[in-house]
């Protein structure tokens, strides 16, 4: 056979004006400078570099762009015709240049074709020459036909976008048809390979990003046809084997290639091969067809396809519709997109279902099927894809990017799922993964009928109507399992919101977050810090050191260990907690439970087991409950150890104090009411009111008895012509005198009145501690009544001095007062405290005989009171009446000095204006009276400063209260004996100095007092003036 040899290819100057050409020898480089700009506002120059890279097909290999601002483009012309069948044949055709027509290939000898080369044009390359026919003779041996000439490439690229204004539609140039064979029996030439529809070649300088839109239809060109073969004698010729169909769009870049298709981009055919030659014995095999050209071929591209992309047809088929060739690559398809042939990726690769609309995918077209060696898996855009067929043959890593993914009612399966978006697995659908993690703004839905089988990582939301087997590794998000759910796992950490109305199977440990159970939860519960919400079934044990609020019917069928808080309390009592185990509760650990009156009900724990440890219960009372009245039941165990409850505080029960009740032989307990401290401070009310009265009155007496020694001692010459009120007694006076009331009084002198006026002020305080005991079923309950008094006030009358009455050595004061008292009393026990306030007025008198005196005064006190606080909110008037009388007598001692002793008697009765019964916040204010007896002594002595006679004295006292009424209430049928200070014995010492101006009538007085004993401690200080005229 001939070997057919390499021609020359020559080209024709172009007389095309926007372009120059030379021509060169084979393996030359061909340069096209583009003489002017080609696209509006563009001056850059851009060199395309030809290389030729066979006889059969030439192709631009090399895109050079030295400099891109706006898109250009740029034109190649048609393939090279075949070579001819031997050395002597004519050859095949040039392939026309952009604009021209091809060369016409001469015929040497032979039967050589003289075929002309394809048309050039503008936008699609020219077809390739046909090959000529193989020489005739046997003399040479066998030869072939000349292949078909490659077409020309229809389209390169320098820019940013390949839309309109280009024609509708383009494609390559077609590849010229091989030669026919000799008559000798030589083979046919093959058909010449489809040109690219579009072609970016590998360019040899520094690339940069690349983005191509597409609105058109590329056609990659049709391969030729193969020649036919020779005729021979005794064996025909081989048929030409048919042109492969050209590619799409060719894409070769360093850098990455951005394509968004809304167009159709398909590979050209493969063309039929040559019939075999005919001869009389053998005739010759036809030749192959050629193979179809890939739709899109390339490197390091990003596709984004809402159009249609389809492989050509050819031998075996249709050609792969998209194959990546090496780089890092992406197809993204919306839910326009149409992909017709096969997508060959690498494992890097990345697949995505995209775009703003809705669609659906079939799983089946993923890995060893249309799909094929894609390494990641992404849903990204707004819209909503189905997924629909499948599993994939492989799990498959997932990320959602945005939009949603819809597994819908398949099974799927998947290594890891990455989801910043939404993941739906449908009604009879299944999703299988190694791991998924849901980010912050994800959701996972799955629908009742679906089944999602996973370990979660959850930051996002996660709702299962469906079924789900998942441990939850970590959960900051929410995860809610529906009442159609049925979910399979344990919780290692939760510190968000996980919300069960189903049915949950697995353990908890809850580190912080919401726990919220409505459903049934089959496994333990360990709750370090969190609030766990029930009011569904734990079928478990729980231990529990946050809270569990439990509302409605909620149970525990196991032990329960708390060291934490179990609530109760929702407005709304009724509640009930049921623990099927044993309770233990550590110290501080709280149980807080409702209660109201009105429905008799109570929120209640029963305990199946036994209850032991340590905790305190809080009740809150909605409504108030009468005293010694007996309550539900708020626990029931079937053993309580002593001490395990008891009550912590109270709410809102105003004069009622809750306590705890054990019944039924220590099985229950139950909640009971007795009076608060502030209920039963009625007796505190009494008292303090009485002692405004005890100590008022103590101001009266010592203004009496400043005046009883103004006239008493008046044994300084100084005082003959003011204080004429010796009686007799001027002179200096002997231990003897004394005795002078025995002796015969001096002669009578005639009655003189000295009027006088005076003010005294004066405060007070006590401390005083008491207490009392309730009994209520069988247990006694002290209640603490102490409380502190501060009195403070004013007192001011005028009075009138009679001296010799009926003899010379007696005298009269007769006198009233009026006055203000201000007094604060706060208990020690509560928070309750009483307020009183309001005016005195009285009269008094004195009679002195000789060293005897005699004191009488009665007195009313007026006074508004005021009781707040404790829930107590309650106005009353009270009126002390006030009768008092003292007797003494006053022994002169020598230097001066005298002791003075004293008795007396008094008597205050306490009536408040509207005594009112007990209620939720009021208390029972009870009338009542005390008498109080006192005996005691002063000493004291005198000196005389300036014209000012000075006399401090020192005075004890015992006192006692010999009777008290108004210490008791009455609640129904129980009594409770309030505290008294009937026979008391207290005593008091007071400490007083009186001054005497003998020259102007003024005189002044200080004292200061305390009082003890009887758990008293008390004390006060006075201060006054008189004026005697």
């Amino acid at each position: 056979m001939l070997k057919a040899t390499k021609r020359r290819a020559l080209f024709a100057q172009s007389a095309h004006p926007w372009f120059s050409t030379t021509a060169l020898d084979d393996g030359a480089t061909l340069f096209i400078n583009l003489r002017e700009r080609i696209a509006a506002g563009s001056s850059h120059v851009n060199t395309v570099t030809l290389r030729r890279r066979s006889l059969s097909r030439v192709a631009l290999a090399t895109l050079a762009i030295s400099a891109i601002a706006d898109p250009q483009t740029v034109f190649a012309g048609g393939g090279l015709g075949g070579a001819a069948a031997g050395e002597v044949a004519g050859p095949g055709g040039n392939g026309g240049d952009a604009g021209q027509t091809g060369q016409t290939a001469p015929a040497v000898e032979g039967d050589g074709s003289n075929l002309p080369g394809g048309t050039g044009g503008i936008f699609p390359g020219g077809n390739g020459g046909n090959g000529g026919l193989g020489i005739e003779g046997s003399t040479l041996g066998l030869t072939s036909g000349g292949g078909g000439g490659a077409a020309g490439i229809s389209r390169g690229f320098a820019g940013s976008s390949l839309d309109s204004p280009l024609p509708a539609a383009r494609s390559g140039g077609r590849g010229g048809d091989g030669g026919n064979g000799g008559e000798a029996g030589s083979g046919g030439g093959g058909g010449g390979a489809g040109g690219d529809g579009f072609l970016l070649p590998s360019p040899s300088s520094t690339a940069v990003p690349i983005s191509i839109t597409n609105n058109t239809a590329i056609t990659g060109g049709s391969g030729g046809t193969g020649g036919a073969g020779g005729f021979g004698g005794t064996f025909g010729g081989g048929g030409g084997n048919g042109g492969d169909g050209g590619v799409g769009m060719s894409l070769q870049s360093p850098e990455r290639i951005s394509l968004t298709n809304n167009g159709a981009i398909t590979g050209g055919s493969g063309s039929a091969g040559g019939a075999g030659g005919d001869s009389s014995e053998s005739p010759g095999p036809s030749g192959l067809a050629g193979l179809g050209g890939a739709g899109i071929s390339g490197s390091n591209l990003a596709i984004v396809n809402s159009g249609t992309i389809s492989g050509g047809i050819g031998r075996g088929g249709q050609a792969n519709a998209i194959t990546f060739t090496g780089g890092v690559n992406s197809l993204t398809i919306t839910g326009t997109s149409v992909i017709n042939g096969n997508v060959v990726a690498q494992s890097g690769d990345t697949f995505a279902l995209g775009g703003a609309t809705a669609g659906r995918f079939n799983m089946a077209l993923l890995g060893s099927q249309s799909l094929q060696n894609f390494g990641q898996f992404q849903k990204t855009g707004t819209g909503a894809w189905l997924l629909t067929g499948g599993p994939s043959v492989t799990a498959l890593p997932w990320t959602v990017v945005s939009g949603t993914l819809d597994i819908g009612a398949t099974t799927q399966n998947a290594t890891t799922i990455d989801n910043s978006g939404s993941l739906i697995v449908g009604n009879g659908g299944s999703l299988s993964s190694t791991g998924v993690t849901n980010n912050s703004g994800g959701n996972i839905t799955v629908a009742a009928g679906g089944a999602l089988n996973d370990d979660l990582s959850n930051h996002g939301t996660v709702t299962n109507s469906g079924t789900t087997n998942a441990v939850v590794a970590s959960n900051t998000g929410s995860i809610t399992n529906t009442s159609t759910g049925i979910w399979t796992g344990n919780i290692v950490s939760n510190a968000g919101l996980i919300t069960n109305q189903g049915n949950w199977l697995g353990n908890v440990v809850a580190t912080s977050g919401t726990i919220t159970n409505t459903g049934v939860w089959n496994g333990d519960l360990l709750n370090n810090s969190s609030l766990v919400n029930s009011s569904g079934i734990w079928n478990g044990s729980v231990t529990n050191a946050g809270t569990f609020a439990a509302s409605g019917t909620s149970s525990v069928t196991r032990n329960f260990s708390n060291a934490g808080t179990i609530i109760l309390q929702n407005n709304a009592a009724g509640d009930r907690l049921t623990i099927g185990g044993n309770y233990v509760g550590s110290p501080g650990s709280r149980i807080l439970l409702d209660f109201s009156t009105q429905t008799a009900r109570a929120d209640q724990v029963i305990i199946n087991g036994s209850a032991s440890g340590s905790t305190s219960i809080s009740v809150l009372n909605l409504t108030p409950l009468a005293p010694f009245a007996t309550a539900a039941t708020l626990i029931q165990a079937g053993s309580i150890a002593p001490g395990t409850f008891t009550l912590a505080n109270a709410q809102n029960f105003g004069t009622s104090a809750l306590v705890l009740l054990p019944q039924n032989g220590g099985t229950t307990v139950a909640l009971g009411s007795i009076p608060t401290v502030a209920g039963l401070s009625s007796g505190v009310a009494l008292t303090a009111a009485q002692t405004i009265a005890f100590q008022s009155s103590d101001v009266v007496f010592d203004h009496i008895w400043e005046v009883r020694n103004g006239v008493a001692d008046s044994s300084q010459p100084q005082a003959q012509g003011f204080a004429g009120e010796a009686l007799g007694y001027a002179v200096q006076r002997r231990p003897t005198d004394a005795f002078a009331a025995l002796k015969a009084p001096p002669p009578a002198v005639g009655p003189t009145v000295r009027p006088a006026v005076w003010v005294k002020g004066w405060g007070d305080y006590v401390d005083q501690n008491a207490t009392t005991a309730i009994n209520f079923g069988g247990q006694i309950f002290p209640q603490d009544l102490s409380f502190r008094q501060r009195s403070g006030g004013a007192l001011a009358g005028a009075d009138a001095l009679i001296k010799n009455v009926t003899s010379a050595d007696d005298a009269l004061l007769l006198g009233g007062l009026l006055g203000y008292t201000n007094s604060h009393v706060d208990l020690k026990a509560s928070p309750a405290s009483q307020a009183y306030d309001g005016g005195s007025l009285g009269v008094y008198a004195t009679y002195l005989k000789g060293n005897w005196f005699t004191d009488l005064m009665f007195k009313t006190d007026l006074l508004n009171v005021s009781i707040n606080g404790g829930g107590i909110n309650q106005k009353d008037d009270v009126i002390n009446y006030d009768l008092s009388t003292n007797i003494g007598y006053k022994f002169d001692l020598t230097s001066k000095s005298y002791i003075e002793p004293t008795a007396g008697i008094e008597y205050v009765s306490s009536k408040f204006s509207g005594t009112t019964a007990f209620s939720a916040t009021t208390i029972a204010l009870n009338d009542g009276d005390a008498t109080r007896g006192r005996i005691g002594a002063r000493v004291g002595t005198e000196f005389l400063v300036n014209g000012v006679r000075i006399e401090p004295s020192l005075l004890g006292y015992v006192y006692s209260i010999f009777s008290q009424t108004g210490n008791s209430l009455v609640f129904g049928s129980t009594g409770i004996t309030l505290p008294s200070d009937a026979g008391k014995v207290r005593g008091e010492i007071q400490a007083a100095v009186n001054f005497f101006n003998l020259s102007n009538g003024v005189s002044g007085f200080v004292r200061a007092d305390t009082r003890f004993g009887d758990n008293l401690t008390a004390g006060g200080v006075r201060i006054g003036l008189r004026y005697q005229n």
